[in-house]
């Protein structure tokens, strides 16, 4: 049941990515309509994301490294990478979110350094999954 609702977990943070990689494509395209909306799924499966991560946690707990030792290393210094910038990327992606919808200058100066850490938070997490379950 974990290995279930953790891969449902990583697909959410997949689809996430996606959305803001297209989202991305579609600002530099200028088409402003369908970057709001991709943006909107981005928030909305990173919210079931963050749904679902917590209630899986709340219920298992921590799922420990069983990777060869010289992978230990690595993955720890991925944990860390990804722990700090997920926290983080919480209200940064907020803040861009509503200025972005009210149409914000500010918008822009906050959404550039928001994707970056999201995309890196988002894809970190997946290689966190990558690690625990599938190596």
């Amino acid at each position: 049941m974990e290995l279930g609702l953790a891969t449902a977990d990583t697909l959410l943070a997949v689809a996430s990515i996606a959305f803001m990689v297209a989202g991305y494509r579609a600002i530099r395209a200028r088409r402003i309509e369908r970057h709001r909306a991709l943006m909107l799924a981005a928030a909305a499966s990173s919210a079931a994301f963050m749904i679902l991560f917590v209630s899986r946690f709340a219920y298992f707990g921590f799922h420990p490294f069983a990777g060869a030792a010289a992978w230990r290393g690595v993955y720890y210094g991925l944990l860390f990478l990804h722990e700090p910038l997920a926290v983080i990327n919480i209200p940064l992606v907020l803040v861009a979110l509503v200025l972005g919808l009210r149409r914000a200058s500010a918008h822009r100066e906050v959404a550039r350094p928001a994707l970056v850490v999201w995309l890196i938070a988002a894809s970190s997490g997946v290689l966190v999954y990558a690690m625990l379950y599938l190596w």
